[in-house]
């Protein structure tokens, strides 16, 4: 029974994260002015949590299988090899012995390339998706890879698009629900989103996240009620006039428009897939950080005039920065923190250039099909960006690769640690291996990491 409520608690999180006032506002607001057709946030969103929950087994003969056979002593020999390997790339370059590991090193750096063709995951799985690939791997958060393989700074460095994200939803959220306060008791809507901005940012501070969790439950069973009760008295308030709308509710969409039309479906889709909300460990941390995003998101929303562009730009970094680094760092071995910080400063300074109407940046790049009449970009600059910044991170992590391994750039160099060959796996303990050797040597290994023993080469 209590697992049933566990489970009946997720789904409503799960569908309440989606289904909110960003959702509801946002969607009605672009639907009355734009058509059906152009409200593509709603679909794009729930396509990426499909494609970042759904995943399908690809049986392979894999020595270092988790999914397909129990793991054998044998196969932990092989796993805990793979990262003795990579130690001795690395003592090796510490010993001077740079031409004797070059090929070994090489092959890490820039290899990979067997298990990427046959589209494995390290436990032999058709990992396309995203979800399954980091819990199968012990992640908790999905920046636990990136601080694994590139350091925490790195790592900090990429939650910038993750915070601005959560603050764009915020003040989504918190301008749905002071449009529909202001509505009900007939207020002024700056001063109903300061009412709701504080009664989420005082029960969110003391609550902590549990109090966010069944508050969506709740949310969600109003929103359901709700739209039910008010469904038969909007269709005889004279504000609603179906036959205004009746000619336009579908919408349509300019022949020019269909490149930026894409844009904007990809960036819902593939934006939506590294979104992370996890509770911080340091919970005063956590709290000033409720405050801060809370006190600028009700400016955000105060000031912003659509409900339906914060819902979809909250996304926009994501697609723009994060997409691609988690794509790449999940599916390429060989990417590095070099290539990590290129891509990430590339992307966000030609995101920034591109200009963004909803908070009243204007575009210092015109890209081609530029209307300057209505000033909105035709062309599908977000993908693009997307696709120069993973080029970046490619393009950089084999040079960097290269100049390291190969020993033209000395040891001293490697500010960021590449010659560590940090990976995202996780490493086996000493105790791991001889718990398993001891109780069972066929048993399957559970116990990822501990304590004195989960660090990374």
């Amino acid at each position: 029974m209590k697992k049933m409520s566990n489970s009946l608690i997720k789904l409503c999180i799960f569908t309440a994260t989606m289904v909110g006032g960003g959702y509801i506002n946002g969607s009605a607001e672009s639907a009355a002015k734009d058509g059906v057709l152009n409200t593509q946030a709603p679909l794009g969103y729930c396509i990426s949590l499909v494609l970042a929950q759904l995943y399908k087994p690809l049986f392979l003969n894999n020595p270092r299988s988790h999914s397909t056979e129990k793991k054998t002593k044998r196969n932990l020999d092989m796993d805990l090899g793979y990262f003795e390997e990579r130690k001795m790339i690395y003592e090796g370059i510490q010993d001077g012995k740079e031409d004797e590991y070059f090929n070994i090193g090489v092959r890490f750096a820039l290899g990979g390339a067997e298990e990427m063709a046959l589209g494995e995951g390290r436990n032999g799985e058709m990992a396309l998706l995203y979800g399954p690939k980091l819990r199968r791997e012990g992640f908790i958060t999905m920046f636990d890879p990136f601080q694994m393989k590139y350091g925490r700074k790195m790592g900090g460095l990429l939650f910038i698009p993750q915070i601005l994200g959560d603050l764009f939803w915020s003040a989504a959220v918190l301008a749905a629900l002071g449009a529909t306060i202001s509505i009900i008791l007939n207020i002024n809507a700056t001063l109903a989103i300061i009412i709701s901005s504080a009664v989420a940012i005082i029960y969110t501070f003391l609550g902590g996240l549990y109090s966010v969790a069944y508050t969506d439950v709740i949310q969600l069973l109003f929103i359901a009620i709700g739209l039910v009760i008010a469904f038969p008295f909007s269709l005889t308030h004279p504000a609603v006039d179906l036959e205004r709308v009746s000619a336009t509710w579908l919408g349509h969409i300019p022949t020019n428009s269909i490149a930026a039309y894409t844009d904007v479906y990809l960036l819902c889709i593939c934006g939506g897939i590294p979104w992370q909300a996890s509770e911080n460990e340091l919970i005063w941390v956590l709290r000033i950080s409720i405050l801060i995003v809370g006190t600028l998101g009700t400016l955000i929303a105060i000031f912003a005039d659509t409900i339906y562009g914060l819902y979809v730009l909250c996304s926009d970094l994501m697609y723009v920065i994060l997409f691609p680094q988690l794509t790449l760092i999940l599916w390429m071995p060989q990417c590095n923190a070099y290539g990590s910080l290129a891509g990430f400063l590339v992307s966000f300074i030609l995101r920034l250039l591109s200009g963004e109407p909803v908070l009243g940046l204007a575009p210092a790049i015109h890209y081609p099909g530029y209307d300057a009449v209505y000033e909105i970009q035709l062309f599908p600059f977000r993908t693009f960006i997307m696709l120069i910044g993973s080029f970046c991170i490619i393009g950089v992590s084999i040079l960097t690769n290269f100049l390291f391994f190969k020993g033209i750039l000395p040891r001293r160099y490697d500010v960021l640690k590449c010659l560590k060959g940090r990976t995202i796996a996780l490493r086996y303990s000493d105790k791991d291996r001889q718990l398993q050797e001891q109780d069972d040597p066929d048993a399957t290994l559970t116990l990822k990491e501990t304590n004195n023993g989960s660090s990374v080469i």
